[in-house]
This record gives structure tokens, C-alpha cells and sequence, in this order.
């Protein structure tokens, strides 16, 4: 049966204009991101001037309210530093460096995309437009296809995460070897002064091999795109990263001035001097491989610090609050859940006195002898 519009339009003669008028559409948005990319220098000038000009305000408070352990003329030589790398002039280094993927299966998986509300969408749409705006993503139309997932963060923004799992599933993965956090905490001795660095935007600071872009594809509700950088969803990520931070910071690591675990590089000193030495040489090396710090969440000329679940500070190691509460908190355990406690409590033995002969009765239950399936703590 032919169905007719108050028009006279066939309704499939409506659906094949529809299409034409959205390959339009998407046509229109391809030129316009081509154009981009051609004048891609110019738009980067602009762009970047608008930020420090916008920003620039915003910045000077953020300095004049950085909080430090020491005296006011530690801060504000701090800040002398920070301002002087900033407002340099440093060449870049551009090594071509990039990130090239290593298939174990080169099979095509493809997705559609899943339904968002509209409320979500423009959220999405939004982000999107930020990451082209950032190079970090661009258009793509490859046979490989993720989907996305929105998350929902505390204060009501909206994080877009990459469900990657088909492509992680499908690479080879490399056995990066990552520093113990042990032999890391064993640099620690003798030093009073600390500061810890995050840097903005983490893993999308190093490009994708061209050609291996396509593995890296997601279609949103408006389009199809990939990351032209490293995605936080890709399983060789972190081992990325770490290494090429090690690579650009291997002078200092050496040194024992500074200590790298994949995006936290925490500068450990005896004295604020050093320490503020340090930091510049750091700052000047990001700067040089176009690495940028996000200053709201970096902590400067601490004398007690946490990193990576440990308290930190000149009277010795402890652990975190956070650990504490998650084995006061844990669940009283059943059958297999007390090999998952004793796997928690083992992480912190070296912090517990007699650890062994306080966790035998748990450690009896798991003999095959034994009939109990639980205990009563005192």
C-alpha cells in the first residue's frame, strides 16, 4: 500500500529526501573540518591568544592562591617560577613521536551507536566539539565502530567514556615494566620537601600512528569519529604514557630528583631550594614536548603529601585514610572472600605489626581441614 503526505510525497519519496538532506548535512560538516585542518596554524594562534587572554586573570588568581607548607618568600618565588616558564618562549621538540597498535586479531567489529535523551546529546555534541576543537578526535568512516557511554560525575557534568573493550580484546599486549611502589617509597628517606604534579589532559598528549587511528573509531548519535590521540579506554595507555614520560624526564629520574608513576610526577628534595630548582627544569622539559600541567590539582612545597595511597612526610611512610577505612570497612568474609581480604591486608603487612600471627585464625579457615566459614571479630 502506497502511503501519501498531505503534499502528494510518497512516503518513501520523503525518506529519500530525508537521507539526500542529511548526506548534505554531513557532507557540509566534512568540508568545514577539512577547512579546519588546512587552516589549522592560524586557527591554533587565535585560539590559544583567546585562552590567555580570557584565562589570563584566572590564572594570576590561581597562582596568588596555591597553598604551600613554607614561608611566604618560598610561595612567591614559586610563583616567579611558574610565571617565568610560562610566559617563555621555548622551541618545541618535535620528534614525530607516536603510538602504533600491534593487532593479534585484525577482525572488523562494529557497533551503532546507543540512544541518548536529548539532554544527554547536546552534552555529548558539546564534547565532541571541544576534542575536534583540541585535535584530540576527528571524522572518521572506518569499518571499525565503539560505542559510548556518558557517566555522570558528582557534581553533575558529564564524562564520555569509549567502550574499547572489543578493540583492547583484540591487541597485543605489551609487559611494560611499571615501578614497584615499594622501591619507589624506599627513595623517600631523608627527604622534607615534596611536590607532586598532574598533568592536564594525560594520555591525549601523545598522537596515535596515523594509520592505526581507524582501531581507535566510536560513533556517537551525530556522527562517526576517531581519537587521533591516546584514549583513556585503551588498555596499553598507561604503559604508553609512563614510557614516554620516562623518556622525556630520564635525566631527573636518574638523578633520584624525581619519581614517575604513569601521570603523577612527584619531586622529592631536601630542602625548598632544590626542590623549586627542580621543578623548573621539570616545567621547562614538559613545556619543550608540549606537556601542560593542570595547576588546580598539582600540590607544591608540601612537607606531608599523599601519593598513590601512601602518607608521606618527613617522620616516615603511612598509609591513607581511605586504605584504613577499606579494611575496617571490608565485609566480615565468607569461604572465598577471606582469600580476598588476606589478599587486601597482605598489600599493607610491612605497616602492621605481627601480621602473621594476627591473621592466622583467617589464614586456618583456609585449610581444607577446617569446617568453619566464618569467625566473630572481637
Amino acid at each position: 500500500m502506497l502511503c501519501l503526505w498531505k503534499n502528494g510525497s510518497s512516503h518513501r519519496e520523503m525518506l529519500e529526501q530525508d537521507t539526500r538532506r542529511k548526506q548534505e548535512q554531513r557532507r557540509k560538516q566534512h568540508k568545514a573540518f577539512a577547512t579546519f585542518k588546512e587552516t589549522r596554524k592560524e586557527f591554533s594562534e587565535i585560539a590559544s591568544a583567546d585562552i590567555l587572554e580570557s584565562s589570563s586573570e584566572d590564572f594570576d588568581s590561581l597562582l596568588s592562591n596555591i597553598k604551600t607548607d613554607f614561608d611566604s618568600s618560598s610561595k612567591q618565588e614559586l610563583i616567579s617560577i611558574i610565571q617565568e616558564v610560562e610566559n617563555s618562549e621555548i622551541p618545541p621538540v618535535d620528534d614525530d613521536y607516536t603510538v602504533k597498535v600491534s593487532l593479534k586479531d585484525d577482525s572488523v567489529h562494529a557497533y551503532a551507536p546507543r540512544r541518548f535523551a536529548w539532554a544527554e546529546r547536546l552534552q555529548i555534541r558539546e564534547i565532541i566539539d571541544d576534542l575536534l576543537k583540541r585535535n584530540i578526535v576527528k571524522y572518521s568512516s572506518p569499518p571499525y565502530c565503539a560505542r559510548i557511554v556518558s557517566v555522570r560525575n558528582k557534581n553533575g557534568s558529564m564524562w564520555l567514556c569509549v567502550d574499547l573493550r572489543p578493540s583492547n580484546s583484540r591487541m597485543m599486549k605489551q609487559k611494560y615494566p611499571f615501578p614497584l611502589i615499594e622501591d619507589c617509597l624506599s627513595r623517600l628517606s631523608n627527604k622534607s620537601v615534596f611536590t607532586l604534579l598532574d598533568l592536564k589532559d594525560r594520555f591525549h598528549h601523545i598522537k596515535i600512528y596515523p594509520e592505526h587511528t581507524k582501531y581507535f573509531s566510536f560513533a556517537t548519535p551525530d556522527d562517526q569519529f576517531e581519537y587521533a590521540r591516546l584514549p583513556f579506554d585503551y588498555c596499553e595507555s598507561p604503559a604508553e604514557f609512563q614510557s614516554r614520560l620516562i623518556q622525556i624526564l630520564q635525566s631527573l629520574i636518574r638523578e633520584d630528583k624525581i619519581i614517575v608513576y604513569i601521570d603523577d610526577i612527584l619531586i622529592l628534595s631536601s630542602s625548598t631550594k632544590d626542590n623549586l630548582m627542580v621543578l623548573k627544569q621539570v616545567m621547562l622539559l614538559l613545556k619543550r614536548h608540549d606537556f601542560q600541567l593542570n595547576f588546580n590539582k598539582c600540590l607544591f612545597l608540601r612537607e606531608t603529601i599523599e601519593y598513590s595511597g601512601y602518607i608521606i612526610s618527613p617522620s616516615g611512610i603511612t598509609l591513607s585514610s581511605r586504605h584504613i577505612e577499606a579494611v575496617r570497612n571490608f565485609p566480615l568474609p565468607k569461604k572465598v572472600e577471606i582469600q580476598r581480604f588476606l589478599g587486601l591486608t597482605n598489600y599493607f603487612r610491612k605497616f602492621i605489626k605481627n601480621y602473621a600471627s594476627k591473621v592466622k585464625p583467617l589464614t586456618d579457615l583456609l585449610k581444607k581441614s577446617s569446617t568453619c566459614n566464618s569467625m566473630k571479630v572481637a
